[in-house]
């Protein structure tokens, strides 16, 4: 079966989905790989992904960026041809599926996570969950990752069938991600949150947190890892975490080595789906 990945950035696509991709591979399907291209594109390719870079714009809600990502994304799905399509992301979710329905390609979308626009009641809002209505009529199934959003998604009458499940988060690789060693009995206590420097990933509740906990005497360090998002109208800057109490270990390829020596593990996002 030809099948096609659908996500908003291919580091996505390789930090979350390259298991699923090598177990399709491993079962004998050809599997394309549409994303934005970035430092991860290559690393698609080295997986056995057919890969088609997808210029678009996450954050933006310009209509006419948006026509311009649906006749791309029309003209790939012609070309490609696929039997199935697997959507993440709201983008992706929202125009890949109207594609793929209006080129009889069936789907399957994935909601991992709200995200900035289900925080806010406005304009973008609105038209966020009309069009979430409009396109979640065709999926074959969609996928919640927690309770909250499936329930959000009901209570708004976004749902027009009963072709939606819950599953307990995306799933990691237990194996890659086992417990190889333990941190240090001595102070002091290390708290670490990894994510990328937005509002809406709690980046200023954790840096309000570590000042709390500091001003009290506490042995404790708190630590951030991930990386800037310069583009995002909510990013945070590396200077405003280096103002803080916060010791901000930048980005890295591999954060087991980080995970392995602290202590707790911090996930205060706004909107996720459910953290690996």
């Amino acid at each position: 079966m030809r099948i096609a990945i659908f996500i908003n950035t291919s580091w996505n696509i390789f930090n979350f989905r390259s298991s699923l991709i090598r177990t399709l591979l491993k079962q004998g399907h050809e599997v394309h790989a549409l994303a934005p291209e970035d430092d991860y594109s290559l690393q698609l390719t080295a997986l056995g992904c057919i890969y088609h870079p997808v210029s678009m714009n996450n954050t933006g809600n310009n209509p006419w960026h948006d026509f311009l990502l649906v006749i791309r994304i029309y003209k790939l799905y012609s070309e490609i041809s696929p039997e199935l399509v697997l959507h993440y992301t709201i983008k992706p979710n929202i125009y890949g599926t109207l594609v793929a329905r209006k080129l009889g390609i069936p789907s399957i979308s994935t909601i991992s996570g709200l995200g900035t626009v289900f925080l806010t009641t406005g304009k973008t809002n609105k038209i966020a969950m009309w069009l979430y209505k409009l396109a979640f009529k065709y999926p074959r199934w969609i996928f919640f990752q927690n309770q909250s959003d499936l329930s959000l998604f009901k209570d708004k009458g976004l749902l027009s069938a009963e072709n939606y499940g819950l599953v307990p988060g995306s799933g990691i690789n237990v194996e890659r991600f086992s417990k190889s060693s333990e941190p240090p009995d001595t102070p002091p206590f290390v708290f670490l949150m990894t994510s990328r420097l937005i509002a809406e990933k709690g980046v200023r509740e954790y840096l309000k947190a570590s000042e709390i906990l500091l001003s009290q005497g506490l042995p404790i360090k708190c630590q951030l890892l991930g990386p800037p998002e310069t583009d995002h109208k909510r990013g945070i800057s590396v200077d405003e975490i280096h103002r803080s109490t916060v010791e901000y270990l930048g980005e890295v390829k591999d954060v087991r080595e980080f995970v392995s020596r602290s202590h707790v593990m911090v996930l205060p996002s706004h909107r996720e789906g459910l953290s690996r």
